[in-house]
């Protein structure tokens, strides 16, 4: 199975969705919230949610602020219960759901589509953030916004909790903030702001 696809599916099994909730993500939907507020979504949005697992944030955006969402995810399975879960929901018409890869998203949708995109706690994931970041880049429409929010760290991680957190590989690929505003500085967003939700 694919490295990356099968991270995917591994982030919506029970025990993980036991610790996080459907959201998966630490902060949950009141930090989903947080994103949509700060992007300044609206009903006439067209919003990009990247490795986006089961379509919980896609569904809560659809439902919350009235905009379309497209979700896009590596895995069949999640792509299949987002979609079934959007019906379920009442919110099929404003969701769409793809498969397909973060650092391909060109491949998949024309460019400048989307007025925003969004990535929860799964940029650390990619293998090739600098190419992922620049493909968000091209799908985002000029005077767009990007929103991720994410794992960080600060300094090194000592071998031995590398070890130890060898189960928990968002932390493992983690980079700093710094090293995240490269990524999205070269792919060529501008006018960055960073917020520290820990504690």
């Amino acid at each position: 199975m694919n490295f990356k696809k099968c991270c995917s599916e591994f982030y919506q099994t029970d025990y993980v969705r036991l610790l996080f909730g459907d959201s998966v993500h630490p902060g949950g939907l009141r930090l989903t919230m947080e994103l949509g507020e700060r992007l300044e979504i609206v009903k006439e949005s067209n919003v990009l949610d990247v490795a986006c697992g089961l379509g919980t944030s896609a569904i809560f955006f659809a439902k919350n602020f009235g905009c379309h969402v497209t979700g896009l995810d590596l895995s069949e399975k999640n792509i299949a219960e987002a979609k079934r879960i959007s019906i379920e929901q009442g919110v099929s018409q404003s969701t769409n759901f793809e498969i397909g890869d973060a650092e391909d998203v060109v491949d998949l949708f024309k460019k400048e589509t989307f007025d925003c995109s969004i990535c929860e706690c799964s940029f650390c994931l990619f293998e090739d953030k600098k190419r992922a970041a620049e493909e968000l880049y091209k799908v985002t429409r000029e005077n767009g916004k990007i929103a991720i929010s994410d794992v960080v760290v600060r300094n090194e991680i000592p071998q031995s909790l590398r070890d130890a957190l060898s189960r928990f590989l968002c932390v493992l690929e983690a980079k700093s903030e710094d090293e995240y505003k490269v990524y999205l500085e070269n792919a060529g967003f501008t006018n960055m702001h960073i917020y520290d939700k820990k504690g």
